[in-house]
């Protein structure tokens, strides 16, 4: 009798039985608890570090704060008087480090121009100390353009308009416009007039620039001008002044219109 051959059942390979479900239960339940975990331990540390950094940057600006505040002010270079009065501006004006800086120091300056010509500054941290270190403004003539007339300092710079001053006048005939805060004559100019001035050798009526800084003209009692360089010697000139003079006298000359002594040990007169 034949035998139909019967076909094998494909049996499923499925694991079956708790051992396998437990164990898929098991590392599933063992993954999302890994999950919860460390989710739920990572938000208190991230929120720690950010109190920690915000704490740490509060007390860094408390710091700043504190050293950039200024404590004390100190004038150096100026007189008494002059430096109080800078103190007591410099006082309300820089509170803070921050505030001291290259235009706030020359917007002191314009302010003051009448005392300093220039302002400069150092730090003291430690101390919280200011330091403004000026240089005392010396004014020594007075100049005169059109109708107005300025104050020069010892730089040659118009500082302001001159309501009334003992300080020499230079007349500038060619009415040139001035600037204040700007310089209007050379140095050896301001210097040679101021010195002039104080020297009282000649009885001075007037001081003219009539074309070039280089040249003065001095009007003097007797009614003549007396032509001067500014760029020579003021005593060889005052001597080669006397000299002609006594040249005229001695001649029975008079002088009428000039005394030319511009060029170094000669001399001339008219």
């Amino acid at each position: 009798m034949n035998r139909t051959p019967q076909r094998r059942r494909n049996r499923s390979r499925k694991p079956t039985g708790t051992h396998g479900e437990g164990l898929s239960k098991f590392v599933a339940s063992y993954h999302r608890g890994e999950q919860v975990a460390e989710g739920a331990g990572s938000k208190p540390r991230s929120r720690l570090r950010s109190l920690a950094l915000a704490l740490t940057l509060l007390a860094a600006g408390g710091v700043f704060v504190w050293l950039s505040h200024v404590s004390e002010v100190r004038v150096v270079g100026a007189e008494d008087s002059v430096a109080s009065q800078l103190h007591d501006d410099a006082e309300s004006r820089f509170q803070f480090f921050w505030q001291v800086h290259d235009s706030s120091l020359e917007g002191f300056r314009a302010l003051h121009r009448s005392d300093i010509s220039s302002v400069g500054h150092r730090r003291e941290w430690l101390d919280r100390r200011l330091v403004l270190v000026v240089e005392p403004r010396q004014l020594m003539i007075r100049w005169r353009s059109g109708d107005e007339e300025y104050l020069v300092d010892d730089l040659g710079v118009a500082v302001e308009k001159a309501d009334s001053s003992d300080l020499p006048l230079v007349v500038d005939q060619a009415s040139l416009p001035v600037e204040e805060g700007e310089q209007i004559a050379p140095v050896a100019l301001v210097e040679f007039v101021s010195n002039l001035h104080s020297s009282d050798s000649l009885d001075i009526e007037s001081m003219r620039i009539v074309e070039t800084t280089g040249e003065l003209m001095v009007g003097v009692g007797g009614g003549y001008d007396v032509r001067m360089s500014t760029a020579e010697d003021l005593d060889v000139q005052l001597d080669n002044i006397s000299r002609i003079q006594d040249v005229a006298s001695s001649r029975g000359d008079v002088i009428s219109e000039y005394i030319d002594v511009r060029i170094p040990h000669k001399g001339y007169y008219r």
